[in-house]
């Protein structure tokens, strides 16, 4: 893909964008924590979101319309290694969002996704193996707090 390809879609996502983990805590998964890093980009334009969809597919939806005067809004959503991918890609070129982004591919370094197929289910519950060490979960846990904390809305300017 071209550079300036990476470069525009980096802008997109730092001005469009979020980049986040989401933490799950559900008896269902292993150690009973789940993470799952996204890249989401919404935009009343679908043409902008098809173009992301073109160089990383991934999930579009919409259009959602929160209020009856406003433009339906429609969101590109990016999951797991498919938000890795792009963010591995577009990191040169991130300034915005750039710590979010190494906060999402840490995780998915630490947290090794695996199908339900390659998992044990006993009792309705999904385990891996190996489970995580506690150290592990603590670094998981600080990285998904700080990456909430970037992402928070409001006046604190001296955060970011």
């Amino acid at each position: 893909m071209e550079q300036t390809t990476l470069a525009y879609l980096a802008g997109i996502i730092d001005g469009e964008g979020c980049v986040a983990v989401t933490k799950i805590t559900s008896p269902k998964y292993a150690g009973g924590t789940y993470f799952r890093e996204f890249v989401q980009v919404g935009n009343t334009r679908k043409d902008l979101l098809s173009f992301i969809n073109l160089h990383f597919p991934a999930s579009i939806q919409g259009p959602f319309n929160k209020k009856p005067h406003q433009r339906p809004v429609f969101y590109w959503t990016a999951n797991h290694s498919k938000a890795r991918e792009i963010l591995n890609a577009t990191m040169p070129y991130l300034l915005l969002k750039k710590r979010q982004a190494e906060i999402c591919l840490r995780i998915g370094e630490l947290h090794q996704y695996k199908h339900r197929a390659q998992q044990l289910q006993t009792n309705g519950r999904f385990i891996s193996s190996p489970s995580r060490t506690p150290e592990v979960e603590k670094e998981l846990n600080a990285l998904w707090a700080e990456c909430k904390a970037l992402n928070r809305r409001g006046q604190d300017v001296a955060r970011r």
